[in-house]
């Protein structure tokens, strides 16, 4: 479940943040975890968005950033990184 979502794209390059729960199961052991990620992307025209780099940690809703230049601004979807 997505308690935050921030998309920032510049040209052909994009960053995501996201900060959201996560229920799955790992070896047949259900679990749940607030996750932050922050994802860099790269478009071109023969392969579209491609993420380039990533970063995964638990969520801590007290660091989450919303003052970041340009975060915002772009909302995400088929034109660019989500």
């Amino acid at each position: 479940m997505d308690e935050d979502l921030t998309v920032l794209v510049e040209g052909r390059t994009g960053v995501t943040w996201f900060l959201g729960a996560l229920e799955s199961t790992f070896a047949g052991t259900p679990f749940a975890a607030r996750l932050r990620y922050t994802r860099t992307w790269i478009h071109d025209d023969e392969h579209g968005w491609r993420v380039v780099a990533a970063h995964a940690s638990p969520g801590d809703r007290h660091s989450l950033r919303t003052d970041r230049p340009g975060c915002g601004q772009t909302s995400p979807g088929s034109s660019g990184p989500s």
